[in-house]
């Protein structure tokens, strides 16, 4: 049927109060909108058309309705649908009010209100006692709503509605009213008096925002209270989901079988497992209301771990303190434990300081496991174990410890932990917020007479060694590069480790200068971590090392280990992560040891010999820094003997003609990381192409050509310019300027092949180039450097000279001033950087 009948007449439609509250937000309204509009105008062009169907509506009879009087439904499903076409009707009659009262009047009385009625009998629709008050405001002629979802459907609509409204179609509206009661189609389901309405809730789709299991747990709890669900509803459950927020509600449920004993529950199985819990005394109305009294009482813990504010009183400053701590961490694999904890507290059965001390173990059992490059696989069924452990310890804090401690349990003891600091990419584990937690926590370890408010403070993660090097910082690293390994592979090794990073709010003013440069900044910095390395005479690998190990043993002091030491192979098996990248690594690539070490924190010896020792899939595509096979490389299968850069060749490497693989098929450490799934800074890939046409050009252009490239690129930025980076494996530099034409470029860098294109191409449409004399100019300046000859039948093409060419001073001179004289001649000028 369509909406006409189901309004016509003196009905109401009650929404269950334990339904959830109104939830179409803009997707959904925009949608009904287009469906509106499209049957209007059907309307206007073709009145026999069939309507549009917009899902269903499944009711119930209400209590007995009194001879004469209003006929009520229990609204069952389909409450927002008909909510929001009650909301548009409200909205269209408002709408009319100036231009046409009359009508206005009509929509009101016709299909807003049963007219002959008062108070809540008025309305056609009752939506659940939190919307009320907003649906009645924009029903009611005195006032209209100003928040919530209920007030922004209906100003949706009211927009909408002047945006069609044509001044000369004198029809328009009337149209849309009548595609609203007469052109949308629902299947209308009306049960009897004793069918299951709530199993045909469930089974019926809903073409709307679908149900959370929190939502189907609530209607199915309250279902089963048929004369207490207004009272217990009123004074339990309102005050709770308030609490909580409707979207923590399926969260608690969760944790309430967790801690009844299922820990190996899946959170998707959370609303089954809850109905079975309840079928034994689905009859019995008592035993239901007292476990939703519990659920309650369970709700304060969950609101203190996600609210540690709340908890005010002076005796709980430190477990609140504890609780911030763990919320900073992120993640709700705690939630169990510190549920056990709390409910401890709360019933008198905890130890002295024991929700503290647990709860530094369960921080320390995180932390240390992310210095040590552990994933957070498992983490979530060992911490729901934990929690009922540590529900039957005399001292849960001394229960959980133990449990934590036992094998397999992956907790890193402190010879792991320092390993662990000292070897891996600590910038590229866990989430940021996380690194953060970590840099923050060490830095508050020096105890500080003044406190940091590190909320209003702007905090950043620094590379001291930074990301991307200049020629200057790879020289403080060249005495310590091994045979075999270029500057650029330490580099990449050692750069994110922690010991080479700090804190600060300078980030943008330190970015890769000199060491001597960042000193000076350095030791005005409010954290302590930062003001000691400005004492460093200079920063290379030994500086970072030495600090790695200082951290570690502040770490340590920080963050208690288990009760007894682990197996090495119980906290980090970094051998499978390099199994899993070299399987990973696809046809027509390769990468290098050192690029593996960045992303693993295996050194690049001992990676090797593992490669060489054991039968790892794609190992021959794993080649030494500059590109060349490996001395060392052997076949896992001795009778094999075919050449490994035959292989590679086979399968679409290119190789040079000294016998290297061409640096622009290679993988970067950041790429290896993506083929993984491993989660990278965002901060470190925001620059990733600009840091690969660096290294691609420090892996294939003599110093005096880089150093050229830094010269010609930094006197383009310095004149107004900015740089724009290709995504081919041979990482392009585009150095461009915005004018009133678009963007436009005098020529592309290319690192790997090593040469500069001039982009007459691309200039021939572009003014004044468009011009060729003013071309054939550009052509002249360009033949000054040294070597250069461009004859002028390429004048549309894009010819190209090599790099070297600017090497000698001659000829980045003469370059720089070309890209000067380039930028005055632009129609315009630069008008955006």
């Amino acid at each position: 049927m369509t909406l006409k009948p189901i309004l016509e007449g003196e009905k109401q439609y009650l929404v269950p109060l334990y339904q959830r509250t109104y939830a179409w937000q803009k997707p959904q309204l925009e949608r009904l909108w287009a469906d509106i509009l499209a049957q209007a105008e059907s309307l206007a062009d073709a009145p026999n058309s069939p309507g549009h169907f917009v899902g269903s509506l499944v009711l119930a009879p209400a209590a007995a309705t009194v001879a004469g009087g209003v006929q009520r439904w229990l609204v069952v499903d389909g409450q927002q649908r008909l909510t929001t076409l009650l909301l548009a009707l409200a909205a269209l009659r408002d709408h009319l009010r100036t231009e046409n009262p009359r009508e206005a009047e009509r929509i009101h009385r016709q299909w807003l209100v049963n007219e002959y009625q008062c108070g809540s009998d008025l309305y056609k629709l009752l939506p659940t006692q939190t919307d009320r008050p907003a649906f009645a405001a924009c029903i009611a002629d005195d006032h209209k709503p100003t928040g919530g979802n209920i007030a922004a459907a209906y100003r949706y609509f009211l927009g909408q509605i002047a945006a069609v409204d044509d001044p000369q179609d004198t029809d328009d509206l009337r149209r849309i009213e009548q595609a609203i009661v007469r052109r949308l189609d629902v299947v209308s389901v009306t049960a009897e008096q004793d069918d299951n309405v709530h199993r045909i809730f469930e089974s019926l789709n809903n073409t709307g925002m679908a149900l959370s299991l929190g939502d189907l747990l609530r209607n199915h709890l309250f279902m089963l209270l048929p004369t207490r669900a207004e009272d217990v509803y009123s004074k339990v459950w309102v005050t709770m989901q308030k609490d909580l927020g409707t979207e923590h509600v399926e969260t608690l449920a969760y944790l309430d079988l967790v801690l009844r004993g299922q820990p190996e529950l899946r959170r998707s199985d959370t609303y089954l497992a809850q109905q079975k819990r309840f079928r034994p005394i689905s009859h019995d109305e008592s035993a239901v209301e007292a476990e939703i009294i519990e659920l309650a009482r369970r709700a304060r813990h969950l609101t203190a771990i996600l609210r540690p504010e709340s908890l005010t009183e002076l005796a709980d400053r430190d477990v609140a303190s504890a609780l911030r701590r763990l919320a900073a961490w992120g993640g709700e694999a705690v939630y169990p434990v510190l549920m056990v904890l709390l409910d401890r507290r709360e019933t008198g059965r905890a130890a002295p300081h024991e929700a503290e001390s647990a709860m530094l173990y369960l921080e320390s059992y995180l932390v240390r496991r992310m210095l040590c490059g552990r994933t957070a696989s498992g983490i979530n069924r060992a911490l729901a174990q934990a929690a009922l452990a540590a529900a039957d310890a005399v001292d849960a804090a001394e229960g959980l410890r133990e449990f934590l401690s036992q094998p397999r349990r992956y907790w890193p003891d402190d010879d792991q932990l320092a390993e662990g600091i000292e070897t891996l990419s600590f910038y590229w584990v866990g989430r940021a917020a996380q690194r953060l937690f970590v840099l923050r926590r060490l830095e508050e370890s020096y105890g500080h007479k003044e406190l940091i408010d590190w909320d209003q403070t702007s905090v950043q993660i620094e590379h001291i060694l930074p990301q991307t090097p200049t020629p200057e910082w790879l020289a403080l690293l060249e005495p310590d590069v091994e045979p075999g390994e270029a500057t650029t592979d330490l580099h990449q090794r050692v750069v994110h480790r922690l010991g080479n990073l700090t804190l600060t709010g300078y980030n943008p003013d330190l970015s890769n200068k000199p060491f001597a440069d960042k000193q000076a900044i350095l030791k005005s910095s409010k954290f302590s971590m930062t003001v000691e390395l400005a004492q460093q005479p200079t920063w290379g690998l030994a500086q970072i090392q030495e600090r790695g190990v200082a951290l570690a043993t502040r770490a340590a002091e920080i963050w208690p280990g288990p009760r007894r030491a682990t197996k090495a192979t119980d906290t980090s098996d970094q051998w499978q992560v390099v199994r899993r990248l070299c399987a990973a690594l696809p046809v027509g690539t390769w990468t290098s040891y050192g690029d593996l070490a960045a992303v693993t924190g295996i050194h690049p010896k001992p990676l090797g010999n593992y490669l060489a020792a054991q039968p790892i899939p794609n190992a021959w595509r794993v080649l030494r820094g500059d590109g060349s096979i490996s001395a060392e490389f052997r076949w896992p299968d001795a009778t094999r003997d075919d050449s490994p850069a035959g292989v590679l060749q086979a399968e679409g490497v290119r190789f040079t003609d000294k016998g290297r693989a061409e640096s622009g098929q290679r993988l970067s450490p950041l790429d290896l990381a993506a083929l993984i799934g491993v989660e990278v800074p965002e901060e470190a890939t925001n620059n990733s192409d600009e840091q690969r046409f660096w290294l691609q050009l420090d892996a294939n252009q003599p110093p005096a050509s880089r150093d050229a490239v830094r010269r010609l690129l930094d006197d383009w930025r310095s004149c107004g310019g900015m740089l724009s980076w290709g995504t081919g494996a041979q990482t392009s530099c585009f150095p461009v300027v915005r004018t009133s034409n678009g963007e436009s470029w005098l020529w592309t860098l290319k690192p790997t092949s090593g040469v500069v294109e001039v982009v007459f191409q691309h200039l021939a449409v572009q003014p004044p180039f468009d011009d060729t004399a003013k071309r054939d100019e550009l052509r002249h300046r360009i033949n000054k450097i040294p070597g250069v000859d461009i004859p002028i039948s390429r004048l549309e093409l894009r010819p190209s000279f090599g790099l070297d060419l600017l090497a000698a001073d001659a000829g980045v001179s003469v370059a720089m001033a070309t890209q000067q004289w380039f930028l005055n001649e632009l129609d315009n000028g630069p008008t955006s950087i």
